[in-house]
């Protein structure tokens, strides 16, 4: 190999298209894997493209259907194969069962000859000094991506393209994807939290919206087993680790935080520990210096590892960095509050997060906060699919009736109605749970 070509392997190349000529089950296995970008040379592109034809026209993939099909491709005036080259890539296969030895080989190459090719337009980003440094981070994780052959999104379908995939989606009785939230009430309400969508806990400090979002967070990684990425900007790993065993284990979180446990709350953490040790698919970031384009780095990470995570939550949106200059903070929420929604539909996971709301509500006769106080930016509460507020009647009235009672009030729900659904509230366990069933939810 001359240093002016890229890594490539013609043999592989040739036994890949052989072997799929050879068995219907590898001609799908290629057709499936596969894209003519993973050949380098030409003519094995165009025996690709004429194996996938006759897979798209349900016909049988042979050596002479395929030489018909190349024929075929020739009469319009399209690109020439040797028809002898075909009987060179049969007899370069050892045997049919090696199939996935040489599409493993072609990925490798292909990402190879990608990453080449891509470098130079990672160079010419770390000449753009026009551009921030997130916006180069930005740019330079899609580059690689796009090298790893991460699927991009394209933009613009027309409805005849559209209109039968999502009667089949209707037609089809699967649990539709997402995860829910683990309260029973919220559930039958949003049915479940979805691929795309960008939720927003909305609270007063000390209101509890970190207990709400770790509790969802256990539930999604625990009790579903599905993976979670949890960045948490206002407590350390430490802080938010009292607080996940003080949930699970049912340990006071006032003696976890001064570590004065007795021999019983011992034995609890102790029985949960095992729990927590096999949680490797829940992941805890504390970078107080969180931004959009480091999120997109450890979605892509995650995503490259084979474990992209089932839902996002970030604790809390105003305390996010940039390195970007804004002229107010309103436009820096709003910026936030824009680039988390789109990352959402970007890698198809739900992002929940925190906000602090403003003290409007403290000023109001019941307190009871409203989508309107959601602090500096009313972008927040445009870009968001579903806005959930909490209150408590206790933290301005100890006394009240209502002691240990969370409102989670929906105030915003674009794919439903909302509802004010009431819960049980554990603090000194860290724990919201659904309160009896006879305390049925009011909605509104």
């Amino acid at each position: 190999m001359t240093n002016l070509e890229l890594p490539h392997d013609l043999e592989a190349e040739m036994a890949c298209l052989g072997a799929a000529m050879l068995s219907s089950d590898s001609a799908a296995l290629v057709v499936e894997k596969l894209t003519p970008r993973h050949f380098y040379r030409p003519a094995h592109q165009v025996v690709f493209e004429a194996i996938a034809e006759l897979l798209n026209q349900s016909k049988v993939v042979e050596p002479l259907s395929v030489k018909a099909q190349l024929e075929h491709r020739r009469s319009q005036e399209r690109e020439v194969v040797d028809p002898a080259t075909l009987l060179e890539m049969v007899e370069s296969v050892i045997s049919a069962n090696h199939i996935t030895v040489y599409l493993d080989r072609l990925e490798d190459l292909r990402y190879r000859r990608a990453l080449i090719l891509e470098g130079g337009a990672l160079t010419r980003l770390g000449y753009r000094t026009d551009l921030e440094r997130d916006d180069v981070a930005a740019q330079a994780y899609q580059v690689l991506e796009r090298a790893a052959g991460v699927p991009q999104h394209t933009s613009g379908r027309s409805l005849a393209e559209l209109v039968y995939p999502y009667l089949d989606r209707l037609e089809d009785k699967t649990p539709q994807p997402g995860v829910t939230t683990g309260w029973h009430d919220l559930d039958a309400l949003l049915v479940k939290v979805r691929p795309g969508q960008f939720i927003v806990i909305g609270a007063r400090p000390g209101m509890g919206k970190s207990v709400l979002m770790v509790n969802m967070a256990l539930h999604v990684g625990l009790k579903l087993n599905q993976p979670v990425l949890f960045c948490t900007l206002e407590m350390s790993e430490d802080e938010l680790l009292d607080r996940i065993f003080a949930n699970r284990a049912k340990v006071n979180l006032h003696a976890l935080l001064n570590k004065r446990l007795d021999e019983d709350a011992w034995e609890r953490v102790g029985k949960r520990a095992a729990e927590m040790a096999a949680a490797e698919h829940f992941v805890i970031d504390d970078d107080t210096e969180m931004t959009v384009a480091k999120l997109r780095g450890k979605l892509s990470a995650m995503r490259r590892a084979g474990r992209p995570p089932a839902v996002v939550f970030v604790d809390y949106l105003q305390l996010m960095s940039t390195s970007q200059k804004v002229e107010s903070r309103q436009q820096e929420i709003s910026t936030y509050s824009r680039q988390l929604k789109l990352l959402a539909k970007e890698f198809e996971v739900p992002i929940v997060a925190g906000c602090q709301l403003n003290r409007e509500s403290e000023k109001r006769v019941s307190k009871r906060p409203t989508k309107a106080d959601l602090r500096e930016s009313g972008a927040i509460e445009q870009d968001a699919d579903v806005v959930i507020l909490l209150h408590r009647e206790d933290v301005y009235e100890p006394d009240s009736p209502r002691r240990g009672e969370i409102d989670l009030i929906v105030d915003k729900h674009r794919q439903g109605p909302t509802a004010t659904i009431t819960a049980a509230f554990q603090g000194h366990y860290a724990r919201i749970s659904d309160m009896a069933a006879d305390e049925p939810s009011s909605a509104r």
